[in-house]
């Protein structure tokens, strides 16, 4: 048989995985891309193409923050920071 927990369980579950915070998230943080890339977009959160000389690292928590960093090594580090990202 499965374990049931009750709703305020379950609440209060979610404020203590959450701090209790509640509202509107923060806006996300600025990526500094390693070796500190000169580019002002590296890093940055995109909607659309990516721009010429930079690539589109998908999001891959669903929560459609993609960005675009310089191809390379910068986008090697975007790509790492988004598999860290969807993890669980």
């Amino acid at each position: 048989m499965g374990h049931t927990i009750s709703d305020d369980e379950r609440e209060r579950r979610h404020l203590a995985w959450n701090r209790g915070l509640t509202g509107e998230s923060a806006p996300p943080r600025r990526i500094t891309p390693p070796g500190g890339c000169p580019e002002e977009q590296c890093g940055q959160i995109h909607t659309g193409p990516a721009p010429v000389g930079m690539t589109l690292v998908p999001d891959q928590t669903g929560r459609g923050e993609h960005r675009v960093y310089c191809l390379g090594r910068c986008a090697l580090y975007g790509e790492a920071l988004a598999d860290v990202r969807a993890l669980p």
